[in-house]
């Protein structure tokens, strides 16, 4: 008795220690006792139950889950049996088992449930532009365009897709990234404040190496009341940094907690802070490429700014995220009552909030009434009481016409990114200028079905990176790196526009010796103005091979510019004649060239996808082609004469073997 207490003593020692010691111990145990009488009770039984319910309440609630969904087969009520033949023999959905969703335990929970899932449908992003080139480029360099949007499909509308996004990035992104500040004082007094994000790290743009005197620049510009804090603005300051490249947030006058130095803050209207920022950029770093991104009314300022200065604007590229591309009517849809008591009331309250921190330079502004001003309940009250008056406008209607940046479409001359959401309620769906942007090339729209207003969430969690997110650092990435690929449409069809191909080089060269002396020449001064075109343009430089160099060039014409009939005059006709030909046979020898090296791209469309081959006929002539086949598919129309065997047995020694034999005398069947 005392060995076995003193064996039991020291197992439960030995036990007591495993536990302290090992964690996971328990586990392990539990493991092997459920092992062991699973063997015991059910193996030796040969009762196999369900393996993966490991507890007694798991077998009991999944099974039970199951059951509430008995596998049957639909079923079919019918007075009439050849219908219901017909039916289960051409619909064989009607004979097979309905699975439904599992996890929808009641009628209620599958009809609601399945009802939210459809409010989403799936859809790419609708890609509109006046430039097939420019929409090759993008569904190019940004996958996330050619591929399916899933929006959160919990935020049943707009309006949650953009208070609930918005919340959900505050709460998750935390603080924002270490800026480094800087100060740009203003003509009128006033201070511009910039935060920068920059890339310390070694990045390689395309062939070339950057060091931070020559990385590329993104500006970055806030909405009505946001700022470099703003989780949005954050989120486009990471991802340029993320893509290795500079980021640098424009801080409107009097936000971010920065008092105002002057009676100046900021307008839709107005580009000269931007304008001063741009400049302010270029001189710290000529040498790098500068791109800016707007969002909401920083998407209306940068519009704006692009189209009044067209290519002198400083910038490579721009996108401009979630604009109120009609004021008025933005304007109109936020004053309805529940966008009023949402969102209006909400962004007034940040504006007044500036105002009353900074009234002290304003109470000295003699046209403006800064209680009035601080009274207002909504944007377009605002505007009315303190913007226009502060910026000079005669009327809110003048300055809202001024804002609108759908007047301005036609001006843009710079490759320009747009992003709408169809349900975007500070920009209304018919407000938007879709007919406009197709007529200008420069200028892709970008449009979701879902999304909201600067909400894009991302499937479930909103918190992840949204489709704006992804489709911003794939659209910086490719300006960076494959920019030169934009901008050069309208030179193609300059070129195009010549028509000058292989088959107009041959004719004028054949018809060159039947003509005279003066026909000559003047053919001379045409054809030379066209080759001076044709050599120096860039489309020339990517398409066409290089020319032989062999030939001497030309003489240059006297004075320079291009040659006149009094220049040919005094030339050697015969040793123009001898430089045009060959000028001519090197450009059709290029031709050719291109032909046998590259002439495989015409298996493939615009976009590099195979193009489909074209079917082959049927019935081919087995043995001639002279001889056509009859309908039957033999060959030979007389097959059952005489003389139709012998044309057939002639066919055939003569093409057997795919070598001709010599005839003998047997073949002889004609006299």
């Amino acid at each position: 008795m005392a060995d076995e207490f003193l064996a039991d003593s020291q197992l439960r020692s030995w036990v007591s220690i495993q536990w302290e010691n090992w964690p996971s111990f328990p586990l392990v145990v539990g493991v092997a006792l459920t092992v062991a009488t699973y063997y015991v009770k059910c193996v030796a039984k040969e009762y196999y139950p369900t393996v993966w319910c490991f507890t007694s309440q798991a077998h009991t609630i999944l099974c039970s889950v199951l059951y509430l969904f008995p596998l049957q087969k639909p079923l079919l009520i019918t007075g009439s049996k050849s219908c219901a033949d017909f039916l289960q023999h051409h619909c064989p959905v009607l004979v097979q088992e309905y699975y439904p969703t599992v996890w929808c335990f009641t009628s209620r929970a599958h009809t609601i449930l399945c009802s939210v899932l459809y409010l989403f449908p799936l859809q790419k992003p609708v890609l509109i532009t006046g430039s097939k080139s420019c929409a090759d480029f993008l569904q190019h360099h940004c996958p996330v365009l050619v591929q399916e949007y899933y929006p959160t499909v919990w935020c049943f509308t707009s309006r949650a897709h953009t208070l609930i996004c918005g919340i959900v990035r505050d709460l998750a992104d935390g603080k924002p990234p270490s800026y480094q500040q800087d100060i740009l004082h203003t003509p009128d007094g006033g201070e511009i404040h910039l935060d920068w994000l920059d890339h310390h790290g070694n990045h390689h743009h395309g062939n070339h190496h950057h060091d931070n005197k020559t990385r590329p620049t993104v500006l970055i510009m806030p909405g009505l009341t946001g700022h470099s804090g703003s989780a949005y603005v954050a989120r486009l300051a990471r991802g340029a940094h993320k893509q290795g490249y500079r980021g640098v947030v424009f801080n409107n006058r009097g936000t971010n907690g920065v008092e105002l130095k002057s009676a100046r803050s900021y307008c839709a209207a107005n580009t000269d802070d931007l304008h001063l920022v741009v400049s302010h950029v270029k001189t710290l770093y000529p040498d790098v490429p500068l791109m800016a991104v707007g969002v909401s009314l920083g998407g209306i300022i940068l519009f704006n700014y692009v189209a009044k200065l067209g290519k002198d604007c400083g910038l490579v590229a721009a996108m401009v995220v979630s604009v109120s591309w009609n004021v008025f009517e933005g304007t109109r849809s936020l004053e309805e009552t529940v966008n009023k008591l949402l969102f209006n009331r909400y962004l007034v309250k940040g504006l007044t909030t500036n105002l009353r921190r900074n009234r002290v330079v304003f109470d000295r502004h003699a046209s403006v009434d800064v209680d009035h001003a601080l009274q207002a309940s909504t944007i377009g009250e605002f505007d009315e009481r303190f913007t226009r008056k502060v910026f000079g406008y005669e009327s809110l209607q003048h300055y809202y016409t001024e804002a609108s940046p759908h007047r301005k479409v036609p001006h843009i001359q710079t490759p320009i990114l747009c992003l709408n959401a169809a349900d975007d309620i500070f920009s209304p769906l018919d407000s938007i200028p879709v007919e406009e942007v197709e007529k200008n090339p420069n200028i892709a729209l970008v449009m979701t079905s879902h999304g909201g207003h600067i909400g894009f969430g991302d499937w479930l969690f909103p918190s992840r990176e949204s489709f704006m997110d992804k489709l911003y650092q794939q659209y910086v990435d490719a300006v960076f790196k494959y920019g030169q690929e934009l901008g050069n449409e309208e030179e193609e069809k300059r070129f195009l526009h010549w028509n000058f191909d292989a088959k107009h080089i041959r004719d004028t060269n054949r018809k060159l010796g039947h003509r005279s002396q003066k026909d000559v020449l003047e053919d001379h001064i045409i054809l030379d103005n066209m080759f001076s075109y044709y050599n120096k343009s860039a489309f020339h430089e990517r398409c066409v091979p290089k020319q032989d160099q062999s030939t001497s060039p030309a003489p240059p014409p006297a004075g320079g510019g291009k040659r006149t009939e009094a220049d040919y005059r005094h030339c050697n006709e015969v040793a123009e004649d001898k430089i045009w030909r060959e000028s001519v046979k090197n450009e059709w020898k290029g031709v050719q060239q291109w032909e046998d090296n590259w002439g495989f791209l015409k298996e493939y469309d615009q976009k590099g996808r195979p193009k489909p081959q074209k079917e082959l006929p049927e019935r081919v002539p087995v043995y001639s082609d002279d001889m056509p086949n009859t309908t039957n598919g033999v060959i030979g129309s007389r097959m059952k004469t005489d003389l139709g065997k012998h044309m057939f047995q002639l066919e055939r020694a003569l093409m057997t073997g795919h070598k001709k034999k010599k005839l003998g005398t047997e073949l002889m069947c004609y006299d």
